[in-house]
């Protein structure tokens, strides 16, 4: 069986277009992923045994990446050693940076159909004698803006499955259950990537357990597990040879281990027991996220699609929980009865599960009494032990990399799990696809974990500020902490700091601007000067492979701002001559799309108005839309200026320069464009 057959592409709803070695991912038209049933699992052929890139590990972080490098062109294969049938994972939902994002590869709106948009919360708090809950004001989920300002609360099959069809409708395939066994690393080093396919990797087609892997000397050519030991004969397995691994297979990843990567961080483990029901009650607040600090601990709800719930139950008192070797909690010993004996408790004379809150008070339309929640159909009676760490480095030589759980754990009070995992994919596809195309120099991957390792070590701080403020803390001390965990949940405050993707704010003008290098570029509304047809901004920085040149000129019925923007132009075209980007037969438009953002009134300006070099379609020149949604502080910064700006974003839509809109700023463009292949 081959790792590499792949399914047969839909014509009707092509994912990607190919123009002259060009990225042109299109919009899923599907209004329904779940009536994509596979008739059977598809039984691979040996066709090659080469790869672009193989990822082990088919949950969100593994199956994002995949669907994200197939788009631009990588040949990408995906292996997970459990059934596709198996029900695993507690991702619940996605926050609004992962809304973000997921709208760049045009996919939102196929999980949209399928979730719960929480927009509110309130906290629950003890009474003093523990006898009663005291209801506090209900605020929004999200108080920060955002272009989403709610989470999109979904099962995990549904985030997986939408993520699965768009790999799958661009020919990937997911082969389970096959099991890595080995993997090694060649001396290729500076070879052409054209032609080198340094890490080999065997794996075996079904599910059989397997020890843990050895570590992988730095030296060590090839070190391969022994197949007696699995039972497993040679014919059976399968060898193949890839230009990158990336280990999405979790917290207990078998890829970190191979290639000997040490988790960092404290071994206290937070442990909560995880239930998914259908519930009725006369709680009020149960379509709310309620954070409820009880005198047993904290539980936490979340309201799911249909009218379903998810509950978190802190487990205060986990001497019962079984220990591994290590003297670490084996999350797979802890009893499913126990848990569920926490969550609820059983009503002898009913089938039903009983969750009997203690005396409730709050406004005076609600009369103090017991409230019960009835639970309905236990869809997941689950269990979560995760330490808080993060691995010592990110990659293996850059050859092999870690995404999601397997290089950062965090215990879900943060809820950032699944949203961090996929944030990581989506930083690293880009990377990986300019490199593969020759676009880059190898050296550029080393700003994944440059970029990655902070954001996670940032992440972790916060959770354990969360972690305190649910363990001793009240349920005011946890809503007090919701600016901060928007600043996670928006993107608002992850700024990649300077790097070689993210030049150093001494060389932008515009310093006092509230946008900053290495932020994600804001949302705003703007509107087609060609047609009238409404946008955002961020639809202008698609996920396609580009590098996005936008300016912003201000209004250019003035005539002083229409004369810097025409001097903009002629040093543009001065800049490009003068360049050696892009090298080899890549035409400019293939890496560098331009966009121009005015903020005349749509009403007295043509796109024709704009210098033609930079207006090379109707479709690229806008203007600020005031009568739009979304306006914000951070867009209005951009588009009211005095100069104008120039601003350079990056394939995954953070920025890399924001200078003022001079003559000779785009020889810093260039001159940076160029550096990527230095």
């Amino acid at each position: 069986m081959s790792l590499l057959a792949s399914i047969p592409v839909v014509d009707s709803s092509p994912i990607v277009e190919e123009h002259k070695g060009s990225w042109h991912p299109t919009t899923l038209n599907q209004s329904d992923i779940s009536h994509f049933i596979p008739i059977g699992e598809p039984e691979p052929t040996i066709q090659k045994n080469k790869v672009d890139v193989l990822i082990v590990g088919a949950g969100p972080s593994g199956l994002f990446l995949a669907q994200a490098l197939i788009r631009l062109g990588v040949t990408v294969t995906v292996i997970d050693r459990r059934s596709r049938d198996a029900l695993y994972g507690n991702a619940d939902g996605l926050q609004p940076r992962t809304l973000e994002i997921w709208k760049s590869y045009g996919i939102l709106e196929s999980i949209k159909s399928k979730g719960a948009c929480m927009h509110a919360m309130v906290a629950y708090q003890k009474s003093p004698d523990g006898t009663a809950l005291h209801r506090g004001p209900p605020s929004n989920n999200v108080i920060i803006p955002c272009r989403y300002p709610y989470e999109i609360t979904a099962h995990i099959r549904d985030i997986e499955d939408t993520l699965r069809y768009s790999f799958e409708m661009a020919g990937g395939q997911v082969l389970q259950p096959t099991q890595p066994l080995s993997i090694g690393l060649g001396t290729e080093r500076g070879t052409d990537l054209a032609t080198s396919y340094p890490c080999k990797i065997t794996v075996f087609h079904g599910e059989r357990s397997h020890p843990h892997p050895p570590n992988i000397p730095e030296a060590s050519l090839y070190n391969k597990l022994r197949e007696r030991d699995l039972q497993i004969e040679p014919s059976e397995t399968e060898t193949v040879y890839a230009k990158y691994v990336v280990g999405a297979d979790g917290a207990h990843s078998w890829v970190r281990k191979a290639v000997n990567i040490p988790l960092e961080g404290e071994d206290t483990e937070s442990v909560w027991g995880v239930a998914d029901v259908h519930i009725e009650t006369d709680f009020p607040d149960y379509r709310f996220k309620c954070v409820i600090q009880s005198a047993s601990g904290a539980v936490i709800i979340i309201p799911r699609e249909g009218d379903k719930i998810r509950i978190y139950v802190q487990i205060i008192e986990h001497n019962f929980l079984a220990k591994n070797d290590n003297g670490r909690i084996d999350r797979l010993g802890i009893p499913q009865a126990k848990i569920q004996d926490i969550v609820s408790r059983h009503k002898k004379d009913s089938p039903h599960i009983i969750l009997s809150l203690p005396r409730f008070s709050g406004p005076q339309s609600f009369q103090a009494r017991t409230l019960e929640l009835i639970l309905h159909t236990n869809l997941i009676i689950d269990n979560l032990a995760v330490p808080q760490k993060v691995a010592q480095r990110f990659s293996h030589n850059n050859r092999v990399f870690i995404v999601g759980d397997a290089c950062h754990t965090h215990s879900p009070k943060a809820g950032q799990g699944a949203n961090a995992s996929m944030g990581d994919s989506h930083n690293l596809a880009w990377k990986l696809a300019y490199v593969i195309r020759g676009w880059a120099k190898p050296s550029l991957l080393q700003t994944y974990e440059d970029e990655r390792r902070t954001y996670a070590q940032d992440l972790i701080a916060f959770d354990r500020e969360i972690s305190e403020s649910l363990e001793v803390g009240t349920a005011e001390d946890y809503r007090r902490l919701l600016h901060k965990q928007n600043l996670f949940t928006s993107g608002i405050g992850i700024h990649y700091s300077k790097s070689r993707l993210t030049v150093s704010s001494d060389a932008s003008v515009t310093s006092d601007k509230r946008v900053k290098n290495g932020q994600r570029i804001p949302f705003g509304p703007v509107i087609r000067l060609a047609d009238w047809e409404p946008y955002d901004l961020q639809d202008l920085c698609l996920s396609d492979g580009t590098f996005k040149l936008l300016i912003f000129p201000g209004d250019i019925q003035d005539s002083v701002m229409l004369e810097s923007l025409r001097t903009f132009a002629a040093g543009f075209e001065v800049a490009k001559d003068k360049s050696s980007f892009p090298s080899g037969k890549v035409p400019l438009q293939d890496m560098l799309a331009i966009h121009t953002i005015a903020t005349s009134d749509r009403i007295h300006v043509s796109w024709k108005d704009i210098p033609p070099n930079l207006a090379s379609s109707w479709g690229n020149c806008f203007t600020f839309d005031p009568r739009g949604q979304g306006i914000n502080d951070f867009f209005l910064d951009l588009i009211h200026n005095e100069k104008g700006l120039v601003i350079l974003v990056r394939p995954d839509g953070y920025i890399s320069i924001i200078m003022d809109m001079v003559e000779d700023a785009s020889q810093n463009i260039f001159a940076f464009l160029e550096s990527l292949q230095d």
